[in-house]
């Protein structure tokens, strides 16, 4: 064998190993086998289709790797919160719509929780709120999207010492997205999760 040979069987299988990390557990079944049966793993998926439908039509995009960037871009910057908010609450009816639907679901529950948000003088319930469920399988989910980037390590921390999705999360999470990959299924249900969870905010009293 020449060189000359040598060096393209070499390409070869450079080109072949990097193209099968490419594509590798890309796709939901793929990814989680051996941790949910076939049922648990397409009640994620509608997570991941409802969302993903939602911001091909909010930004008007087909492609859900663009759309999911170009989401994430324009919630980055806002004059002021309240301009951030009436952007983050733009498909808030659907939001609920889908929330309603998906409670039948038993992987609902161990997804998320709901907080109350409460007068503690009056013990009056005044918002309603969507919170991972780090007792349920919200963590095998995260744990599972840490392995592929660790950029969602801080993401964990945050939570863990919140209990919920604290402010910086809420303002920050829409500058990681550079760095994520939408055509992997699990970053778009991390990311579905987390916006579902902040626009399923419900205030039920404002006295």
């Amino acid at each position: 064998m020449n060189i000359k040979t040598g060096i393209i069987i070499i390409l070869t299988i450079f080109l072949i190993k990097c193209n099968t990390i490419d594509n590798q557990d890309k796709s939901i079944d793929s990814i989680f086998k051996n941790e949910f049966n076939q049922k648990e793993i397409n009640e994620l998926k509608e997570v991941i289709d409802f969302f993903d439908k939602t911001l091909k039509t909010t930004t008007k995009i087909d492609t859900v790797d663009s759309a999911y960037h170009r989401y994430m871009e324009n919630l980055r910057y806002n004059e002021s919160w309240d301009d951030f908010e009436t952007k983050l609450m733009t498909n808030k009816s659907k939001i609920d719509s889908f929330i309603v639907d998906y409670k039948k679901n038993a992987m609902f529950d161990r997804i998320w929780k709901i907080e109350y948000g409460t007068d503690r003088t009056r013990k009056d319930t005044l918002s309603t709120e969507l919170i991972p469920n780090q007792e349920g399988d919200y963590f095998v989910l995260l744990d599972k999207a840490i392995e592929n980037d660790t950029i969602f390590n801080e993401y964990k921390k945050s939570l863990i010492m919140s209990g919920t999705i604290p402010p910086t999360l809420v303002v920050g999470f829409q500058n990681i997205h550079e760095k994520l990959d939408f055509n992997n299924e699990l970053v778009r249900l991390i990311v579905a999760i987390h916006y579902i969870s902040k626009i399923s905010y419900n205030k039920l009293d404002d006295k």
